[in-house]
């Protein structure tokens, strides 16, 4: 059956202000990849191949010494996706807030392996659905989920959200032979929710390909809910499709290599309800102040970075359409709304100057990101740069026929 994909060429469709759409056939389906008439020799490739730049067989990982690729994606729950394994595999956490450390550390780089699965019980050829799905996506650098619904003490979905991303050698050698593409290993590196309350909601992963140079990975320690993880890495120098100015600065400029932290946020979506605190249990306000608060703690954060002497990036699902062209049937411009929405404005692309890499591409297209229905949606899903980091996106894809189980649609940054 045909699926729907975002056109930037195509004219808008006749109902005002939809998405620009269009038809055509999915090539790959989950859990498939093209097999080509030829033989990959991947026996003996390592990582250091990888960042060497050496390019991968059939440019199966998108010439990684030229394009450095982001996937942002607000899952709704990953849990369809894991082979979740039963208790009886897993020791319990007697305590949470410290052993989940175990697993996805504070401050340490790498997480320590969790207990071996039992892969005949959790899925015969040894590999989860999710791994399959990243393969769709011809395995980016950098994956930034969102809304996973795994709270802090469900060592169950843990457990299997590690291994879904670190499938054996032996498993990815065979799957590499067998596709005629590299399969690589990923760390995933979590902040989940640890409030007494909505014990199955919020939660974000980073997941950092093999190849990628990582430098640290933390939390923040204003927020209990699971929805800021940070990850600081070196992001490759650029190699310039030509020689001269790009966007006022000499190409040059552009070519060298940046420290990066990549910020992955699932930010509040403000209501008049009253807001709960995660840790306390005691009421603070509305979830419409929280919000508002959120926001100043996140830009505080990313200032400090910068002091630090990182270029930031910014991505993942802000609850929060910009303009009038991000939502459709409409701008939601009544209090408090529009007040969330100056504020986030003022804060990230008037006073720190980030960019809005989609708008830089595409000024005008009608696109959203969220979506109840074909006639109600809105672009909540974005990515905020930097200047320096602005200037090296290529391309800013909003995948609408890749939603898959979620409401939202994955977002991609392809990066020279």
């Amino acid at each position: 059956m045909a699926k729907r994909s975002l056109s930037q060429s195509q004219q808008a469709s006749s109902e005002p202000g939809a998405p620009r759409l269009e038809e055509h056939r999915s090539k790959r389906q989950l859990g498939s990849s093209p097999k080509p008439n030829v033989e990959l020799q991947h026996q003996g490739r390592t990582k250091d191949d990888l960042r060497s730049g050496t390019p991968t067989r059939l440019g199966s990982l998108r010439d990684d010494h030229q394009h450095f690729v982001i996937l942002s994606w607000n899952v709704s729950t990953i849990r369809p996706y894991l082979d979740v394994i039963e208790s009886k595999d897993c020791r319990p956490l007697t305590n949470p807030s410290s052993d989940i450390r175990q697993y996805f550390g504070r401050p340490s780089i790498r997480p320590v392996s969790p207990p071996p699965l039992r892969r005949q019980e959790a899925n015969p050829k040894g590999w989860s659905p999710f791994y399959a799905l990243v393969g769709t996506h011809s395995f980016p650098h950098v994956i930034c989920l969102q809304e996973l619904s795994i709270h802090i003490s469900d060592l169950e979905s843990i457990n299997s959200l590690h291994h879904a991303l670190i499938p054996d050698k032996s498993v990815r050698d065979m799957l590499s032979a067998e596709t005629g593409i590299y399969h690589p290993a990923y760390t995933v590196h979590a902040t989940l929710c640890r409030s007494r309350v909505g014990r199955g909601r919020f939660g974000v992963a980073t997941l950092v390909r093999e190849d990628v140079v990582l430098k640290e990975s933390r939390d923040v320690d204003w927020d209990a809910e699971g929805r800021v993880r940070i990850v600081m890495f070196a992001l490759p120098p650029s190699v310039p499709a030509s020689r001269g100015s790009v966007h006022g600065r000499n190409a040059s400029d552009r070519m060298k290599g940046s420290s990066v932290a990549l910020l992955n946020v699932y930010a509040l979506n403000g209501t008049s309800y009253p807001y709960r605190n995660p840790v306390t249990n005691t009421l603070h306000g509305t979830r419409n102040e929280r919000k508002r608060e959120f926001n100043r703690l996140l830009a505080k954060e990313c200032q400090a970075l910068r002091d630090q002497g990182y270029k930031v990036l910014l991505i993942g699902d802000f609850n929060i359409a910009l303009s009038a062209k991000d939502t459709y049937p409409r701008l939601r411009t009544e209090e408090p709304h529009a007040r969330a929405r100056q504020e986030f404005q003022d804060l990230f692309l008037k006073n720190m100057g980030m960019r809005d890499v989609f708008r830089d591409k595409e000024p005008e297209t009608r696109v959203g990101s969220w979506f109840a229905s074909a006639q109600d949606w809105s672009r909540v899903d974005y990515a905020l740069m930097d200047s320096a980091l602005a200037e090296r996106v290529k391309a800013v894809r909003y995948l609408v026929e890749k939603k898959e189980k979620s409401d939202h649609c994955p977002m991609e940054i392809e990066m020279t």
